[in-house]
């Protein structure tokens, strides 16, 4: 009996991983279908930089700083120490916002004038999301599934009624998706905030204690937030490359092709992280060399795969975008299939790269961060000046590639050595 309900209870907590990816992913493409839907090519591609702004602000630091947190929770979990720690974790993140908002007025000399207008909404719309993922770190490191699923559907069911409602009866704009997301997340923390009221002590707060945390957080996040910023560089420089010589047209135009090539890769490597890596992780400890043995097989495995999406990427591209995007961007569903090719070779690398992880190897990885970060800062430049749009794709293609190639090649050495 005890081991059917240990059974039961592995299905249900795979059932609930598998429903909050989803609902992650599914909600992403349904605000990302309306967006492009009711948005124009110049407000869209607005709206993709302001992501950018988003994405780097959250990678310097705070999403860098997450890994860091999400190992030191579990470890005062276990030690019984999560409930005295817990209100250091959530002061760390404000600490750096209240450093971002003194800089923000000597930023705001240097912006256009479309920036400073938003200045203020773009801070509140990266608080609110940096602090929405937060507490989805702390909740999966605690293994609360079913309470991150009913976060995530209230989450996304509202913003998703605010955003049908202007749809139907009014104008969407930019600044309702940035408003619908910081309503949404605001919501998310406030669930968050009732769920955890228990783990949240004020009272006792020690300075000492709290630069101790600090410390042991910024120490683990450092290598990460060098990576962080890399990886940002990748993928987000050309946007603002092709707003600076091209159009925002061109920014929506890349950044939605990029989003949906990148589609079947997001998928692909969270269904490898939580079906394949519980598994691996635990065998391998019992028997050397499980995961190297199982990655050849995933290796081969993948390749067929990612021939079939490429197939159905290249015979189904317009129907594809008509139906994930809109038919305004069909123009552009050429690209689809070349960009699916360098995002096959991220992802067969980034499911190479759980051996190094599980024998806490990851410096190895570090070229295969930054090269493709390089690259694309001066090559991205040099192909959009000269060949435009096509060069934004061939660039992204390139640095896809050399990312995916070079974490092959160092996860495949590492295997043998780490054999012998």
């Amino acid at each position: 009996m005890k081991y059917f309900s240990l059974q039961k209870e592995r299905y249900v907590e795979i059932s609930l991983v598998i429903a909050n990816n989803f609902l992650e992913f599914f909600s992403i493409i349904v605000i990302t279908k309306l967006a492009s839907s009711n948005l124009s090519k110049e407000q869209y591609g607005f709206y993709a930089l302001i992501l950018s702004i988003y994405s780097l602000i959250s990678m310097l630091p705070f999403l860098s700083l997450h890994s860091a947190i999400e190992k030191y929770l579990i470890e005062y979990k276990e030690d019984g120490k999560l409930k005295s720690n817990y209100i250091y974790i959530l002061c760390i993140h404000l600490l750096f916002f209240i450093v971002y908002l003194l800089l923000l007025p000597f930023i705001k000399i240097f912006l256009p004038v479309i920036w400073k207008d938003i200045s203020l909404l773009l801070l509140l719309f990266i608080l609110t999301k940096v602090y929405r993922t937060l507490f989805m770190v702390t909740l999966n490191s605690q293994k609360k599934r079913l309470t991150l699923l009913i976060i995530r559907t209230i989450e996304f069911s509202t913003q998703l009624i605010i955003i049908l409602y202007f749809v139907f009866y009014s104008s969407p704009d930019v600044i309702l998706f940035i408003s619908s997301s910081i309503i949404s997340s605001l919501l998310t923390i406030v669930l968050s905030i009732c769920f955890e009221r228990k783990n949240i002590r004020l009272k006792h707060f020690s300075i000492a204690k709290f630069k101790e945390i600090f410390s042991l957080i910024l120490k683990f996040s450092l290598p990460f937030l060098l990576w962080g910023f890399f990886i940002w560089l990748q993928n987000m420089i050309c946007r603002w490359y092709l707003d600076a010589l091209l159009t925002k047209a061109d920014v929506a135009n890349y950044s939605l092709m990029v989003a949906l090539a990148l589609t079947p890769a997001s998928a692909f490597i969270a269904v490898v992280s939580n079906m394949y890596v519980p598994i691996a992780y635990a065998n391998e400890k019992n028997n050397p060399g499980y995961i190297s043995n199982a990655n050849k097989a995933l290796k081969k495995y993948s390749i067929l795969f990612w021939i079939f999406v490429f197939m159905f990427f290249m015979l189904f591209n317009d129907f594809i975008v008509r139906i994930l995007l809109d038919a305004k961007y069909i123009d552009v569903s050429w690209s689809l299939p070349y960009l699916v090719v360098g995002t096959a070779f991220y992802a067969i690398g980034q499911v190479s790269i759980y051996e190094i992880y599980y024998y806490k190897k990851a410096k190895i990885l570090v070229l295969s961060n930054l090269l493709p970060g390089l690259f694309t800062v001066i090559f991205g430049y040099l192909f959009i000046k000269y060949f435009q749009f096509e060069g934004a794709v061939i660039c992204t293609l390139i640095s896809f590639i050399i990312s995916g190639v070079i974490t092959l090649f160092v996860s495949s050495k590492f295997s043998k050595s780490n054999i012998k």
